[in-house]
């Protein structure tokens, strides 16, 4: 096998139809089109698979019939689809997608039609009858292989002569191509290999060095296409009166039509992810997560729904595309295509958390929570409140949650309302005394009755669960699984194959600059949930006595609990100013120089403007000397000043709170950093942090600069009600103080200090991340 191979493996899932990572860079995302004028139908077909049979190749995940639901309700009620066809498990064979891709999206489609196709599952790469379709790396040899997905009747395992009956991305292109429409979106949330599973996710995607992948799989020539999808694709190639050559070339153009955006790039995993209550595709979930919020362009929905992944530590990086609007490059390029090629006046604007499914008498409903964010869920039990908005805009008096299943919650009316009434968020019940589950790595099974009597003697309440792996045979292979609840981190020995892991997660060695500094094999470590990260400040020596690390990890896991904790009061995301012009941006928040888009977060929650600004001494006299805050990690120069200007634009002052929450748990506060702190900014000002020349009592100046290349996210909070508890110097006390304040409690009271939850209202209080990293000056 020449190395190219060895390293390059699938490629994005993009490739499925017939796009390449280079042709995904020279294109830039290029999605600017004419937007959509009001469309006759819109049609969505939605496949999840969860379960493959024995005779596959492949591990069961647990998240795609997941996706579909997401997919469903979102298109449903937020874009208007009426024509909605689903295939999960079973129904999901190779037949009845095609047969339903052709009787449901392209027969009735005309031309002003919007058609959705997703697909949630395993994917696989098979032999290409073009030959060389796409360079997957920039520079390289083409490859003769194809990306597919893989149907529910697959039986790979049992067929040794490498014939699959897998949907060719060649297929998928042809499908495509034979739709009247070019309002077509493909959303893949799969990868190119059977995957395992990994720590507390099952992998849609595998690399060669997976132990969990049978030896066979890790050939990439191997795999054959069924004689039956050959004819197929020389039927619609005959049918659209194409020839194999002409196919070849439109399909090293780009995607057949529309938009398709993938869960991953060509060197990352997919993943099925354990969130509270359920398992789902952690990009599907996102995805549809940010749509509920924000029907914005697809270069912006694959930003923030990476931002979103990478806020809940997923590595993988979506990406996308729109097929050119032609070949003129000279053509001019009008305005962004909103997602899913939906005309905005075709759509209910209002943002929301949930959605009403169907009423239940005079006074109960059910809601679906498909726009809520993973911190806010768990704070969505018994009392939590939503507003319904109507139609015509109309705010209706709260419903209140009675019980939470999943993504569902069954309410209480004060009047029936139609179905399809959105509802955002009013009040959240935040637990005091939050659970944190441990989930213990295999790797140190003969050690796990000790560590349990060590946690349990800690005598710390119920904060703790340590979850024990279970043995299962999955697909003929022994695997281990923490069942169905979530698990927040796991606890390992760094084995060899963990290690090999986190040095290669891209298939090949990372560059030494971004190689991660990782102990010694068989050091004991904790891990994040898809082993992707060794949480910092969790590794011990491997000949350190067992009773001596659980005696260590008891005050660090108290800290990555407390900022657990406080990451439930987060309720809004980063955005930035549309159509942003000097104009838009006040004076006051301009400075001296231009400001750009980029260098600005807004929160419309309450509505404040963000920058951080860097110097070294000199007067400020440009927009260079601004932070770009569009990003997935904001960069900040090593060892330089930073601030903070925020800037209220309400009509009434607001208060406010910055802490900075490291990866290992550690809670740092900006302001108020004493109890004399002002945290106020007046209507109209902006607030500096810290004060130029800022001294305190004793006085020591403050300044904020970071000596340490590390990664971290700052915390922000505004508050439109005065705080209530001075700031406490312990640490461990901060996120208490911090979400008592937001709840306007009172910690001197004797009730209060033992009140074990904190309701929050939403609407007097915006809490949200910037991600940073520290990089060299």
């Amino acid at each position: 096998m020449k190395r190219r191979h060895l390293l390059q493996l699938a490629g994005t899932t993009l490739t499925t139809l017939g796009l390449s990572t280079l042709q995904i860079k020279r294109q830039g995302l290029q999605y600017a089109r004419t937007l959509a004028q009001p469309t006759h139908r819109k049609r969505a077909l939605l496949v999840g698979i969860n379960h493959y049979p024995r005779q596959s190749l492949f591990t069961n995940l647990k998240g795609c019939v997941k996706d579909v639901e997401l997919q469903e309700q979102l298109l449903r009620h937020r874009f208007g689809f009426t024509d909605i066809e689903t295939l999960v498990d079973e129904q999901a064979t190779r037949d009845n997608i095609l047969t339903t891709f052709e009787e449901f999206l392209i027969k009735p489609c005309q031309e002003d039609d919007v058609v959705v196709f997703h697909f949630s599952g395993h994917g696989r790469r098979v032999l290409d009858p073009d030959g060389d379709v796409a360079a997957l790396i920039e520079g390289d040899e083409n490859e003769p292989l194809n990306s597919s997905i893989v149907p529910a009747d697959d039986e790979s395992g049992r067929n040794r002569d490498k014939v699959v009956s897998d949907i060719m991305g060649r297929t998928l292109f042809l499908l495509t191509s034979a739709l009247k429409t070019p309002n077509v979106t493909i959303v893949l949330d799969s990868c190119y290999a059977g995957g395992g599973i990994r720590g507390d996710t099952r992998v849609r995607s595998a690399d060669p060095n997976d132990p969990n992948v049978l030896a066979f799989l890790r050939s990439e020539f191997e795999f054959r296409a069924s004689q039956a999808e050959l004819e197929y694709q020389d039927r619609w190639i005959s049918q659209l009166n194409l020839t194999p050559k002409v196919v070849k070339q439109q399909r090293d153009i780009g995607i057949a039509k529309g938009i398709a955006i993938a869960s991953a790039r060509g060197n990352q995993k997919a993943v099925d992810a354990s969130f509270d209550q359920f398992h789902a595709g952690a990009f599907t979930y996102f995805l549809t997560q940010y749509l509920w919020h924000e029907a914005d362009s697809i270069e912006k929905v694959i930003t923030n729904v990476t931002v979103n992944l990478n806020e809940q530590d997923f590595t993988q990086k979506p990406v996308g595309c729109l097929a050119r609007v032609g070949c003129d490059s000279s053509q001019v390029l009008s305005q962004p295509q909103p997602a899913y090629f939906v005309d905005p006046r075709e759509t209910d604007a209002t943002p929301a958390e949930a959605v009403l499914l169907e009423n239940k008498g005079s006074d109960r409903g059910t809601i679906w929570l498909g726009g809520s964010t993973p911190n806010s869920l768990n704070t969505y039990g018994i009392g939590a409140q939503f507003i319904p908005i109507g139609a015509d805009g109309t705010r209706y008096e709260p419903v209140t949650v009675l019980r939470r299943n999943s993504l569902e919650a069954e309410v209480k009316l004060n009047q029936p309302l139609p179905v399809g009434t959105r509802l955002v968020e009013a009040t959240r019940v935040i637990l005091r005394n939050l659970k944190l589950r441990i989930g213990l790595d295999p790797s140190l099974e003969d050690l796990t009755d000790s560590i349990d009597q060590d946690i349990v003697s800690w005598d710390t309440g119920d904060r703790f669960e340590l979850v024990r792996p279970q043995a299962a045979d999955i697909n003929g292979e022994n695997q281990y699984t923490y069942g169905e609840g979530e698990i927040h981190y796991i606890l390992s020995r760094l084995t060899p194959e963990y290690r090999d892991f986190l040095l290669h997660s891209n298939r090949e060695a990372l560059p030494e600059s971004e190689q991660p500094d990782l102990p010694e094999s068989d050091s004991i470590v904790l891990l994040s949930p898809g082993i992707e990260s060794i949480v910092p400040g969790f590794a011990y020596d491997k000949n350190q006595p067992i009773s001596s690390v659980i005696s260590e990890l008891k005050n660090r896991l108290l800290s990555l609990r407390n900022a657990k904790n406080l990451k439930q009061a987060i309720n809004t995301r980063r955005t930035w100013p549309a159509n942003n012009t000097e104009r838009d941006i006040p004076s006051h928040v301009r400075g001296t120089g231009p400001v750009s888009e980029e260098q600005i977060v807004r929160n419309l929650l309450i509505n404040i403007t963000v920058r951080i600004r860097v110097f070294d001494g000199a007067e400020c006299r440009d927009s260079g000397c601004y932070l770009d805050l569009s990003t997935d990690k904001v960069a900040i120069p090593l060892g330089v000043k930073f601030q903070f200007e925020i800037s209220n634009h309400e009509a009434d002052e607001v208060y406010l709170s910055i802490t900075e929450v490291a990866p290992s748990g550690e809670i740092t506060a900006l302001l108020p950093i004493n109890a004399w702190d002002e945290t106020n900014i007046y209507p109209n000002h902006t607030r500096i942090v810290p004060e130029p020349h800022n001294v305190d009592l004793n006085g020591n100046s403050t300044e904020f600069y970071i000596d340490d290349k590390i990664k971290s996210k700052f915390l922000i909070s505004v508050m439109k009600k005065a705080p209530v508890n001075p700031v406490s110097s312990r640490r461990d006390e901060l996120a208490t103080v911090i979400l008592a304040n937001l709840g306007g409690v009172d910690l001197s009271q004797r009730s209060a200090n033992n009140a074990e939850k904190f309701s929050i209202s939403m609407t007097d209080a915006a809490t949200f991340t910037i991600p940073f990293e520290v990089v060299d000056s």
